[in-house]
């Protein structure tokens, strides 16, 4: 018995055995489907089957029978149909899944390159600010002075950074006041 309940409830085909429990219950419950208009038989005495209404002729009991048989095939061509739209949506969920992991890998990948171009643009901009930094201390004063006022700010102010202080003070004297002053700000505002 339990078997039998197990297959009439199970989950992978729910149709029949929705279906089949229904009927079941409508066996159980001493009803019967009488004929195609629907109407309802009593059962008849206790442990008898349910008696069929009967159809009015052969040709009622074809036309019935044609009509399940159209409607069975209707379902099983739905099932089928259901069947392949899932395996069809399984295959693009695990293509998906690959797809997502190599576009992580591409990711990691790609920060590791940009890290390390970052890396080397630094330091190459480092090496070309040193020796910036070398020129500038051999220029003199009035001309190193003239040099910066004409440089965008920020390499400006990495310059004078750069420089020992004593050069840096004698520089900015050399600024005009609020060139001067901004560039100071700018020293100080600066994170290192």
């Amino acid at each position: 018995m339990f078997h039998t309940f197990k297959i009439l409830t199970d989950a992978r085909q729910p149709r029949r055995g929705l279906g089949l429990l229904i009927g079941g219950a409508i066996v159980a419950s001493g009803l019967s489907i009488a004929n195609p208009a629907g109407i309802l038989a009593a059962k008849g005495s206790e442990g008898d089957p349910p008696a069929l209404a009967p159809c009015a002729g052969e040709a009622q009991a074809a036309d019935l029978h044609g009509k399940l048989r159209a409607r069975y095939i209707d379902l099983r061509k739905e099932t089928l149909a259901l069947e392949r739209e899932r395996n069809t949506l399984k295959a693009a969920r695990e293509t998906l899944s690959t797809d997502l992991e190599s576009l992580r890998t591409l990711r990691k990948d790609l920060d590791a390159h940009i890290s390390s171009w970052e890396q080397r643009r630094d330091a190459d901009r480092e090496a070309r600010l040193a020796r910036l930094v070398n020129i500038v201390s051999e220029m003199p004063p009035d001309k190193a002075a003239a040099l910066i006022l004409n440089t965008d700010d920020d390499l400006a102010v990495d310059l004078l950074i750069k420089l020992d202080a004593p050069r840096s003070a004698q520089l900015l004297a050399l600024l005009p006041a609020e060139r001067a002053a901004s560039m100071a700000n700018a020293i100080t505002d600066r994170k290192p």
